[in-house]
């Protein structure tokens, strides 16, 4: 028993429990009256959306010639390129290829290209190279710090 509720031998009838159900009938009549709006609100939409596809029908001027005939179309013989799709598929394993090969760049000048997974062993070896002393040095900003005295 909590605070707020009396002690059973005080509680009268009225107080134990609810004596009636909802009405089953008032419950019925809602419930149809809901379908039947619900119902109503789709014949109004379905009648007003006929409506307003026959008005723009009529109210649409009709497509200029010049529209019709700069429609786009299909590019006159010979095509370049005819299948796209598959040329690109064709150059990304091209280029996936000489990512995952060695071979040369240049020839004469004695470049070389290595695999990447290669690459990034030797640069863990190695270590990135030390510019030299008189190397190239991004020159000072030109326009006044902020904040410095």
């Amino acid at each position: 028993m909590t605070v707020n509720e009396p002690a059973p031998e005080a509680m009268t009838a009225e107080h134990r429990h609810e004596a009636s159900d909802a009405k089953i009938s008032a419950v019925g009549v809602a419930g149809v009256l809901l379908v039947a709006f619900y119902g109503s609100l789709f014949v109004i939409m379905f009648v007003l959306m006929k409506f307003y596809i026959r008005e723009l029908a009529r109210t649409t001027p009709p497509q200029n010639e010049l529209a019709r005939t700069l429609a786009p179309q299909v590019p006159p013989e010979p095509r370049l390129q005819p299948a796209p799709l598959e040329d690109l598929l064709q150059l990304r394993n091209e280029e996936d290829a000489a990512l995952q090969q060695y071979g040369w760049v240049d020839r004469q000048a004695g470049s070389v290209r290595i695999p990447i997974d290669r690459a990034i062993e030797l640069l863990a070896q190695r270590g990135l190279p030390v510019p030299p002393a008189g190397a190239w040095q991004p020159p000072a900003p030109s326009y006044p710090a902020v904040g410095v005295r």
